[in-house]
């Protein structure tokens, strides 16, 4: 993973937001955000009851990705507090090491403060300057209209749908929206 030198913003609400390279020390508070996201379900492909990862987990996993010159993990942190987190991989074998995909996530106290923009628009910035990353690829759920929204104001374009790719626990299903960003 590349560490990032940290990056500085003022936000929609005047305080200042710093991005950085995650950091194995801070394994217990992405895997507290991880939980509240999950815990929401709503967007998100894991269950609740499927979020079982532990602290020593956590830390392997983030200490395996800074060791990938092509791996990358944001986090979001205001006021000494992980908000928001970004990770991103490219893929393992050569026909599609070029090209990466990537998940993230905010807080919902922390939403609609342009967040998860300054996330997608740093990794952005990061791939761009990478001499392997060409491609940005992602999944999203066809109803989330936010998400599909910031997405294609950076750019990526809808490449395909997977019909009921996701059945929810109420038996409802919902599709997978597949989009891209050709750098």
């Amino acid at each position: 993973m590349a560490i990032l030198k940290n990056k500085n913003f003022l936000l929609k609400n005047g305080k200042q937001l710093i991005i950085r390279s995650a950091e194995v020390i801070d394994a217990d508070n992405f895997l507290k955000l991880g939980c509240s996201i999950i815990s929401e379900e709503i967007y998100s492909l894991t269950h609740i009851s499927e979020f079982n990862i532990t602290i020593e987990q956590e830390m392997d996993w983030i200490k395996s990705n800074i060791e990938n010159p092509n791996h990358l993990i944001l986090v979001a942190e205001l006021d000494n507090q992980i908000i928001g987190q970004l990770n991103f991989c490219n893929g393992l074998k050569r026909r599609i090491a070029h090209a990466g995909e990537f998940g993230m996530g905010v807080h919902k106290d922390f939403r609609g403060l342009g967040i998860g923009g300054l996330l997608l628009k740093t990794l952005i910035d990061w791939c761009k300057s990478h001499p392997l990353i060409e491609k940005i690829n992602l999944n999203v759920h066809n109803n989330n209209n936010r998400a599909i929204a910031l997405y294609e104001k950076h750019g990526f374009l809808k490449e395909g749908i997977r019909v009921k790719d996701l059945k929810y626990s109420n038996n409802e299903y919902i599709d997978t929206l597949i989009m891209g960003l050709i750098l």
